[in-house]
């Protein structure tokens, strides 16, 4: 009887104990659908923007954008503006620029983000003689053509003085525009 009291309470601990193992591991397993769709599709996008394949990775921008919670981080705003510029997609630079101090409201979860931008700005300064090329047969206004020379010559690493002077230039030439430089 005492040998079967004390195998009853071990078999009671065991029992628990496992089942405190088991809950660990699903706790430890589980990841967020929409986490891993954010991991993924941003190194993804950061690959095809490599790659050469703007049209693969202005796609998957797009999907992650149009498909992700909203609440979700999906790209910073710097790194929106980045991505756009390297794949030539003008259209949502503008968007990006115009909207740059509002991209992140409504924002609440941030998946912890690996930086896959790195690669990408390696890749810009080999690609801003074709970017250029994309933007000056663009059908963009002359408004919309200045500021991206403008932010394109700042990843040249023109001296920011110079800088400076094309920005305000741009500011007189363009007293009522929508884009800010923040």
């Amino acid at each position: 009887m005492k040998n079967l009291l004390i195998a009853a309470i071990f078999l009671s601990f065991s029992i628990s104990a496992l089942s405190q193992t088991d809950i660990k591991k699903e706790i430890i397993s589980f990841t967020d659908s929409t986490e891993i769709l954010i991991r993924n599709g941003r190194r993804l996008v950061a690959e095809k923007t490599i790659k050469g394949d703007r049209e693969g990775a202005i796609k998957i921008f797009n999907y992650l954008k149009e498909n992700v919670d909203k609440e979700y981080m999906i790209f910073y705003p710097d790194e929106e503006i980045i991505l756009s510029i390297a794949n030539s997609n003008f259209a949502q630079f503008l968007y990006a620029a115009k909207n740059y101090n509002s991209l992140l409201e409504g924002k609440t979860k941030y998946e912890g983000i690996e930086d896959v931008m790195e690669p990408v700005y390696q890749f810009m300064t080999h690609e801003i003689s074709l970017i250029k090329n994309d933007l000056e047969i663009s059908s963009l206004n002359d408004e919309e053509k200045q500021l991206i020379r403008i932010y394109l010559s700042y990843y040249e690493g023109k001296d920011k003085l110079e800088s400076n002077k094309e920005i305000k230039k741009y500011k007189k030439a363009f007293p009522d525009s929508d884009y800010s430089f923040s």
